[in-house]
């Protein structure tokens, strides 16, 4: 077997991947994370409360963070808006719940109807199709 300490990384992105896929390695002691923190820097608190629900996932999209720091450009992230942003502002689910209607159902869509009664619906539905 295996006699040092052990490190990986690579797509562990849902709490259990890591048990799963690596148990057989009895000297597995620590697990490299770097895009999954990204989308949620929670992840880890989440995941040992069992709140695995909660967690924002990472999509392995690239576009915010891969790529932006490949340009030397601020690191995003296209599934949780704070990523990049954190000093200069938090999003906080409404306090006074309202009937919104959002259009688009990407992620900047679903964080603005956090917190509130919502109907989503794409702009085919609502005939505004360019063809």
């Amino acid at each position: 077997g295996v006699k040092v300490p052990v490190m990986t990384a690579g797509r562990i992105n849902t709490p259990g991947v890591s048990r799963r896929k690596y148990y057989p390695v009895e000297r597995l002691i620590w697990f490299c994370m770097g895009r999954v923190l990204l989308a949620d820097p929670d992840f880890s608190k989440k995941a040992q409360e069992g709140r695995s629900e909660e967690i924002i996932p990472c999509i392995a999209c690239n576009k915010g963070c891969h790529d932006r720091n490949a340009e030397d450009r601020a690191v995003k992230c296209t599934m949780n808006p704070e990523t990049g942003r954190e000093s200069t502002f938090k999003i906080t689910p409404a306090k006074n719940s309202k009937k919104v209607l959002v259009i688009g159902g990407g992620p900047a869509g679903m964080e603005a109807a956090n917190g509130y009664y919502s109907s989503q619906c794409c702009r085919t539905s609502l005939g505004f199709n360019r063809g």
